[in-house]
């Protein structure tokens, strides 16, 4: 809660250094990969080699991509696979990770990025967590100028993350 109180609060500041997106989600599935197989989940990736720039925080983007690779290992059905893209655009660079799971409604999906709120009410008691992490995903996705939703098709449930690109993605 204190996380979540100090994220919106509107003197936050980044600390905004070139970060190798691609780079740095590689790394973060490789210490992640253990918690995927110990849950049965193979990983489907499709993150590009090439260098992708953005101007982040970097701790505070390892808080937005820990939080959902840890959501996918919670609510994914077992066994399945999580699949995660990376794709650049013009001027955006496009995260998106999906694993099988409960099907969200329309509803829950508008409510999602809320504090405190919990998509399951049934399995809060076994799966645990403060209902704020899609919350403070949003802010800091927010505070680098980005934009965060989710969609479920059936019963896979996909969230994306969309940042702006830095320039020197001009320069590669």
């Amino acid at each position: 809660l204190f996380e979540y109180t100090k994220l919106t609060n509107s003197s936050v500041s980044l600390e905004l250094k070139p970060l190798n997106l691609s780079e740095f989600l590689e790394q973060l599935i490789e210490e992640l990969r253990p918690d995927f197989e110990e849950n049965q989940l193979s990983l489907i990736l499709a993150i590009p080699e090439r260098k992708i720039w953005v101007e982040a925080d970097t701790n505070k983007l390892l808080r937005v991509f820990e939080n959902l690779y840890t959501n996918a290992i919670k609510y994914s059905y077992k066994p399945g696979q999580v699949e995660i893209s990376l794709t650049t655009y013009t001027e955006t660079v496009l995260f998106k990770i999906t694993n099988p799971g409960e099907h969200l409604s329309k509803e829950k999906l508008k409510r999602i990025f809320e504090r405190f709120y919990r998509a399951d009410e049934a399995r809060n008691s076994t799966i645990g967590g403060s209902g704020l992490g899609l919350a403070i995903t949003k802010n800091i996705i927010e505070l680098h100028k980005g934009r965060v939703w989710a969609d479920c098709e059936e019963n896979l449930v996909s969230f994306y993350v969309q940042l702006p690109l830095a320039q020197e993605n001009s320069k590669s």
